[in-house]
Parts: structure tokens; C-alpha cells; sequence
């Protein structure tokens, strides 16, 4: 399942995009508010934990190319995937299902999120979303980069990119690489 968070409150683009990537409306409702919310919610940490704290807040995947899927298995029909270059922090990628239309993405981890902006393919309007951090494989160490094994929250990462994965990621580079990098 997608967990994206839309900004703003417009009911068409909540609707858009539950449709377009199966999600219940009521995940789209649940998490337009989840970040000012957390925002009042959060403590003030302590000086004890600000080396933990460094970690978290610079937490992203290495410089590479990565495919998630709501599945392990590549290119089945009915699941959405999310091909994805990083390049010091900074992402951009296409959201698809197989044999249908892509959103190129691009934008840059957050402390609790990818926070993205995803290009509708039909009409060009641009809308952000952002899809939790799974840190469970996120490793401690005395390195305060925070560069680690960050997953997405409701996707499994596949090993494999294929040729149509490395297509689509191209498209979207071609595009908006200048505003993504």
C-alpha cells in the first residue's frame, strides 16, 4: 500500500491519487494533517540524544538507482512500483504500474519521509506527496552521514531494475532533471 501524505486539502487530488495508486480515501484524509501534527506532538530532545538525532534527520539512501514495489516481484499487474535515482540526497523517478501511463517524481529526503513532487502525466499539474522512511534497517554507527539502508514504508525493494524501468527513469531524467538535481 502507498502511504503518501497529500499537501494541501484539495479533495480532486486526494481522489486522484487513491484512485490512481488504490488507496482509501480515508489513508489520504488520515495523513494530510500528519506532519503539523507531529510537529506539536514532538518533543524537545535532549542534548543525550543528539548524535541519534543527527542520524535520523540526515537519514537517505546512498547515490544510486533503486526499484520499489508493493510486491518483491517485478512487474506484476495491479501493483504500483516506484523507480528512483538518488543523487546526494536529491531524487527523481517515475511512480507506474505495468502496462499503464507513469508520474515522473523528484525531491529530496526529509527527517520522516521522501517528501516528492509528482508531475500528473495527463495534465501536467504538479502536486506533493511523501512517502514514510522505514529506518528498521537503518544501522547505528558512529557515522553521522545517516547514510544507510532507509526503506519506503509499504514497499519492498527489488534487487533487479529492468530495461522499461531504466526507460521510464530515463524519460522522467530527460524532463526534469534541471528541477530535480
Amino acid at each position: 500500500m502507498w502511504t503518501f501524505k497529500v499537501a494541501g486539502t484539495n479533495p480532486i487530488a486526494r481522489t486522484a491519487m487513491a484512485a490512481a495508486f488504490g488507496l482509501s480515501i480515508s489513508t489520504i484524509y488520515a495523513t494530510t494533517n500528519y506532519s503539523s501534527a507531529m510537529a506539536a506532538a514532538s518533543p524537545v530532545p535532549s542534548p543525550a540524544s543528539n548524535a541519534a538525532r543527527m542520524v535520523r534527520s540526515a537519514a537517505k539512501l546512498a547515490d544510486g538507482v533503486y526499484l520499489f514495489g508493493e510486491t518483491n516481484q517485478p512487474d506484476q499487474l495491479g501493483q504500483s512500483y516506484f523507480v528512483f535515482e538518488v543523487t546526494q540526497g536529491k531524487v527523481l523517478g517515475a511512480l507506474y504500474m505495468p502496462q499503464s501511463s507513469f508520474d515522473c517524481a523528484h525531491g529530496s529526503f526529509k527527517y520522516q519521509e521522501l517528501a516528492l513532487k509528482v508531475q500528473d502525466a495527463y495534465d501536467n499539474t504538479a502536486s506533493n506527496y511523501a512517502i514514510a522512511l522505514d529506518r528498521k534497517a537503518t544501522v547505528a554507527s558512529s557515522n553521522l552521514n545517516g547514510i544507510g539502508q532507509v526503506g519506503l514504508s509499504g514497499f519492498q525493494k527489488i534487487d533487479k531494475v529492468s530495461q522499461n524501468d531504466m526507460t521510464l527513469l530515463n524519460a522522467c531524467k530527460a524532463t526534469y532533471q534541471a528541477k530535480a538535481w
